[in-house]
């Protein structure tokens, strides 16, 4: 039966994609072929994709076939020409997992590639235990995809925003595929993300305010400095953990330069740096080499970079102790609603953020909004 009827043009290099069913016998193997010309010889030459065997119904072997015969045809109207790449798609999925790890190690952060690592590891026991591991990586499907995603939750519950990660980071995997042409489609793309719960956005009140105001600048210097860069410059842990000796000595005129090595989106973009920061940073001792991380290994100078959590950890044990419930990145929506309530303009709280967009921005500060209107309620009148 053929599922994609067409007609060939004269002068046209290829015949495009049909289906070979096997006359609807699921005992036999079922293959999408066309036919391009060979640009040496100038004859025909056939290829096929074949239907995954694991697909045991004819419905699911005619859903699959659709989706590859579409994808080929639209990619052989856009000039695609097979030739040379047509054995990539029979690689084992493994392998191409494995190949992707490898990319991504040269270009992304340790954090996210420990990610990475953990998603595919999972999907490979997965594969393995579906005995799919051998699996022709072009024979993967939509169906397996979503079977996969179906099972995640099954043994140990898990939140809509782990599932949602672990879905975006093969959306990414079997895109490189796809670009390295080694599927034509990826099975991924179809597979709607799951709602989630909106994270609430707390801020400090002016009692727990007073209290760090007080009390972290004696209790712990550093940690107070970390504070503050989190209130005034609203970095994040990893880049604070980045930022090196050198970086504050060569700050001028009020401005912090945060490299591409330092911040998140790998960009190089420049902060303010508030009169009362920058008299902290003054109390530092930073009579170290420049290449020195200033909160490096135990929180102090040195040449070992700190875990992003270490923050966290030494945040947790002054917090507890004067009572304090909230983490220290809330400092961050606190700088900003204050920021805000004092008249700063939308405009200078998207380069302090470096947000990408004034949209950005006020799509942030529309959440934090709902949380922080302490002043709003004190304006009122009584009756």
């Amino acid at each position: 039966m053929d599922v994609w009827c067409f007609k060939h043009q004269k002068g046209m290099n290829y015949k495009s994609a049909k289906l070979n069913d096997a006359n609807g016998d699921l005992g036999h193997r079922w293959f999408v072929f066309y036919y391009f010309r060979d640009p040496d010889t100038g004859k025909w030459v056939r290829f096929r994709t074949w239907i995954s065997a694991q697909l045991i119904t004819r419905s699911l072997r005619y859903d699959r076939a659709k989706e590859i015969q579409k994808e080929i045809n639209i990619k052989l109207l856009q000039g695609w020409n097979p030739f040379g790449k047509q054995n990539r798609g029979l690689t084992c999925i493994v392998q191409c997992l494995d190949k992707f790890l490898e990319a991504k190690e040269r270009v992304v952060r340790e954090r996210t590639i420990i990610s990475y690592r953990s998603y595919i590891n999972h999907f490979k026991k997965w594969l393995e235990l579906k005995r799919y591991d051998q699996l022709a990586v072009e024979s993967f499907s939509y169906y397996m995809a979503g079977e996969y995603m179906d099972s995640l939750g099954s043994v140990k519950p898990i939140a809509n925003r782990t599932w949602n990660n672990i879905l975006q980071g093969l959306r990414c995997c079997f895109t490189f595929l796809v670009e390295k042409e080694y599927i034509i489609i990826n099975p991924f793309c179809k597979i709607k993300s799951l709602q989630e719960v909106q994270a609430e956005i707390n801020a400090f009140n002016k009692d727990e305010l007073d209290i760090l105001r007080e009390k972290l600048p004696t209790y712990n210097h550093d940690l107070y400095v970390i504070a503050l860069l989190i209130f005034n410059c609203f970095l994040r842990p990893q880049e604070i953990v980045r930022l090196q000796v050198h970086h504050l000595k060569e700050s001028t005129n009020g401005q912090l330069r945060i490299p591409g090595s330092v911040s998140k989106n790998k960009k190089s973009e420049t902060i303010a740096i508030t009169p009362h920061l920058q008299i902290e940073f003054n109390k530092l001792n930073l009579e170290y080499p420049g290449d020195y991380y200033i909160f490096g290994l135990h929180m102090k100078r040195n040449e070992k970079m700190a875990a992003p959590t270490r923050i966290a950890e030494c945040w947790r044990k002054f917090a507890k102790e004067f009572g304090i419930k909230k983490n220290i990145y809330a400092l961050k929506h606190t700088g900003n609603g204050m920021a805000l309530e004092n008249g700063a303009n939308i405009r200078d709280l998207q380069l302090q953020n470096r947000h990408s967009s004034l949209d950005q921005t006020q799509r942030y500060l529309d959440r934090f909004s709902r949380t922080v209107s302490e002043k709003f309620i004190n304006s009122f009148p009584k009756l």
